[in-house]
């Protein structure tokens, strides 16, 4: 079973290559060195929790996501980082504007949806 820095570590890595960013990048951005970037996604060093804290800035996720337990580093982590970036676009938006945006966002979804093959289209409607 993975450890609570390991998870940490597999985490930021995930969310960094959802970035495209290098080690380097998000270091910078952090103001961290890269080694120390390493050695936190490889889950040999512990970051601070100032160090936690630039690095969910820099990687535009809550601090409490980074260290939240229980859910796959990599799935999870591309899902979470895509919805906040998402959010960074939208945050500024005024409210009308904003729905339009739901508006394309649903029509894509059930676009989406659509396409799927008939039987994984019948499993997902069957459960709740």
């Amino acid at each position: 079973m993975a450890t609570t820095q390991e998870i940490v570590g597999a985490r930021i890595r995930a969310l960094r290559q959802q970035k495209g960013w290098t080690q380097e990048e998000l270091g910078g951005r952090a103001d961290l060195d890269f080694t120390t970037v390493g050695g936190a996604e490889r889950g040999e060093k512990s970051l601070s929790l100032k160090s936690l804290v630039r690095v969910a800035e820099a990687l535009g996720v809550d601090v409490a996501y980074v260290v939240r337990q229980g859910e796959s580093a990599t799935g999870e982590a591309e899902c979470e980082g895509l919805v906040e970036e998402l959010r960074a676009v939208v945050r500024d938006l005024p409210p009308a504007e904003l729905r339009h945006v739901l508006e394309l966002v649903r029509a894509a979804r059930s676009y989406l949806v659509g396409r799927q093959p008939a039987a994984a289209r019948s499993r997902r409607r069957r459960t709740p």
